[in-house]
């Protein structure tokens, strides 16, 4: 895969704060030749942003069947507001939609709080031979370098077990004023599926780079 086919890909809603900008200009120093990519709500003003040399899409235009049945069937088990919790799932939605425009394009989605200090085409070669390569048990810098369906037909498999949303929301009761909160979100979808090798992976960080 061409080195020079990297996307950064943020997604970001609400007012834009300095970290994005703080983040994008990371990205750009270090990886001059990626492309960066924000995609925020129709409402949002990038201007601000122009300088860094940035695509900018909405949301509006990364629909889909398999977005639309996942905002049918998504039910708020977290403590955390439940635009952001849905907000971070529907953006894997629109992820596969955007990869099947370009598929022959490298994809990192990146948080917004993250810093990148290094060209990330340094990390491809050390990358599993899989769709979804994470740094750790939090996707903040993902590489997606294929077909990510099989997560978000799990994702939309997990809503629609109404077994597993029961006992999620038991979990959540139980825990709800403890130090070992459950939330149903994307960090613990993302680690249940790590039990699919073929589709996620997590890729070596003990390295130079």
């Amino acid at each position: 895969m061409d080195d020079n086919k990297i996307t950064f890909l943020f997604f970001h809603y609400g007012k834009l704060p300095q970290y994005l900008h703080n983040a994008i200009e990371h990205v750009r120093v270090f990886n001059p030749q990626a492309e960066i990519l924000l995609v925020t709500e129709d409402a949002e003003d990038v201007s601000a942003l122009s300088p860094f040399g940035i695509v900018h899409r909405r949301t509006s235009e990364f629909g889909s069947p398999d977005l639309d049945k996942f905002r049918q069937v998504y039910r708020h088990i977290s403590c955390f507001k439940e635009k952001y919790e849905r907000f971070v799932l529907e953006r894997w939605f629109m992820t596969e939609t955007l990869r099947r425009e370009r598929p022959d394009r490298t994809y990192i989605m990146q948080d917004s709080d993250v810093a990148v200090f290094g060209d990330a085409s340094h990390l491809l070669p050390l990358l599993p031979d899989c769709p979804i390569s994470m740094r750790g048990p939090n996707p903040h810098f993902t590489f997606i370098r294929g077909d990510i369906g099989e997560f978000l037909q799990f994702i939309l498999g997990y809503y629609a077990d109404d077994q597993r949303l029961a006992a999620a929301q038991k979990l959540f009761e139980e825990r709800r004023n403890s130090d070992n909160i459950y939330n149903l979100g994307e960090m613990t979808l993302l680690f249940e599926f790590l039990e699919k090798p073929n589709s996620l992976q997590m890729f070596n960080t003990d390295t130079l780079h």
